[in-house]
């Protein structure tokens, strides 16, 4: 569930990402230095938020898998004493 969260997330920053990439490159091309700047710290923002988020993704997926060797594990072993 939070891995399906975190995915929708990270999209959706990821496409902010790209958005406020293009319009820093539309502020730059029109030499408006200010605007430039602002949607450049936007982009960096963006940009890092959406890689925490496929950070904690992985996170999840290791962790979730972590948890089912684990429990076959235990399945196994109480198959073997059985």
């Amino acid at each position: 569930m939070k891995a399906n969260t975190m995915i929708d997330t990270a999209a959706f920053f990821g496409l902010n990402t790209f958005t406020f990439l293009i319009l820093t490159i539309v502020a730059v091309a029109s030499h408006t230095l200010l605007p430039a700047l602002a949607f450049l710290l936007l982009t960096v923002g963006f940009f890092c938020i959406t890689i925490i988020c496929f950070k904690a993704v992985d996170y999840y997926i290791h962790l979730y898998a972590l948890e089912a060797i684990t429990e076959l594990e235990a399945f196994e072993n109480n198959s073997q004493v059985a």
